[in-house]
């Protein structure tokens, strides 16, 4: 449940749905922790589709500007609004300059012959 969309957990699906699923997968990943939690299933469900999503704990200090504004985009609460797959693959500079692609990216693959 902590991965559903608001849209999802009200019943509707949306091509974007997804997008909120691996932003929080995102989320997790660079701080540790979901971006709603609750005692309860009713409780994250209200939080998931009602609660502000903030970025102000210690772990996000840490974290760079473009990474932060991916997570944000993805994690819009309105999925006309939410940044699609492709739009977050293509126009991120955080993973521009991170991918496989990119002259920062020290783990470089090899080509293909």
């Amino acid at each position: 449940m902590y991965c559903a969309a608001p849209e999802v957990l009200s019943g509707m699906k949306h091509a974007n749905s997804d997008v909120w699923s691996a932003g929080v997968i995102l989320h997790i990943m660079l701080v540790g922790f979901p971006p709603f939690r609750a005692n309860n299933p009713l409780d994250l469900a209200t939080k998931i589709k009602h609660e502000q999503l903030t970025f102000d704990t210690p772990e996000w200090a840490v974290v760079s500007p473009s990474a932060r504004k991916l997570v944000q985009n993805m994690l819009m609460k309105d999925p006309s609004e939410r940044v699609s797959a492709k739009e977050a693959q293509n126009n991120n500079s955080w993973l521009l300059n991170l991918g496989p692609d990119s002259e920062k990216n020290e783990f470089k693959l090899p080509k293909k012959k």
